[in-house]
């Protein structure tokens, strides 16, 4: 008897990606993330939320650099359904906004908490 193999499309070199990005809404941490750092605003595209998620698939990539985001990670992320990432500029320009650090510690303990 032969063996059929299901071959999908968008497979990516990151094996579970996609499933720590849909955990990542599934959970809630989004609705957590911009509830507690507010909304951006609506012009700018991105919300708190959607850099978080970029920043936490930089490091479960084994991205270095906030840049990996663009040169090498965004042309499979950007496969995902829903997917919103924003640029590794985008990213950098939101690290420095003191809300983001302000509730960086209340945010991680909320995590522990929920976890």
């Amino acid at each position: 008897m032969a063996k059929v193999a299901i071959k999908y499309d968008n497979i990516v070199p990151y094996g579970g990606i996609f499933y720590a990005m849909n955990e990542f809404k599934r959970a809630g941490l989004d609705k957590l993330v911009d509830g507690r750092l507010n909304l951006r605003c609506e012009n700018y595209g991105y919300q708190y939320s959607d850099i978080m998620l970029a920043l936490f698939c930089i490091y479960l990539c084994g991205g270095d650099h906030i840049e990996d985001i663009t040169t090498i990670l965004n042309k499979y992320l950007s496969t995902a359904p829903d997917a919103r990432i924003p640029s590794s500029d985008t990213i950098a320009r939101e690290q420095n906004v003191p809300s983001l650090y302000r509730h960086t510690e209340e945010f991680l303990s909320v995590l522990v908490v929920k976890g």
